[in-house]
């Protein structure tokens, strides 16, 4: 059994740290596109590294985990940053209407993606403790149901499972 609160800190915490730090594109002035973008891009290479080395240290499995589905969320919430963060700089000049400005829409893509980064992280957790706490509901009906009595008279037979067959093994090593 894994522990998950290693994963929790390690992968998702940072995962969410990187998808937040991409507000900060934000931050900068709106007709400094390249610095918004330059930004982004070095936030999802980040996650794209850090996919490779989350991916080394799991077990190979043929599915998506969870933590796979985070760190996918989050490259995805970091490509839409990256597109919604030269929204400001085109929406005002395509739409005739004064009260649009730059600021609003600035304001506005920030908003946007903050809920995409909060909702989709609740979401995610919400998620992973429903699965938790259903899996271990059904451990305790699993390890409740598989008791075998013991019946007087009767032949019981044990069996030992090991990775290695027993003929692999050294001879001088006990099993």
């Amino acid at each position: 059994r894994r522990h998950s609160r290693f994963y929790v800190i390690n992968v998702v915490c940072i995962m969410f740290a990187l998808s937040l730090l991409g507000l900060l594109a934000y931050a900068m002035p709106v007709d400094d596109v390249a610095s918004r973008v330059n930004t982004i891009l070095t936030l999802i290479l980040t996650s794209v590294a850090f996919k490779f080395i989350l991916a080394s240290s799991l077990p190979k499995v043929p599915y998506n985990t969870l933590l796979d589905y985070h760190v996918l969320y989050s490259m995805v919430i970091l490509v839409l940053t990256c597109f919604l963060s030269v929204v400001p700089l085109f929406l005002p000049k395509l739409v005739s209407d004064e009260r649009v400005t730059t600021e609003i829409v600035n304001y506005a893509a920030a908003g946007i993606t903050a809920t995409l980064v909060l909702v989709l992280f609740m979401a995610w957790t919400a998620r992973a403790l429903f699965i938790v706490h259903r899996g271990t509901a059904a451990m305790k009906d699993v390890t409740a149901a598989r008791t075998i009595p013991v019946l007087p008279k009767k032949n019981w037979y044990a069996f030992r499972f090991y990775a290695v067959p027993h003929f692999l093994k050294p001879e001088n090593e006990k099993m």
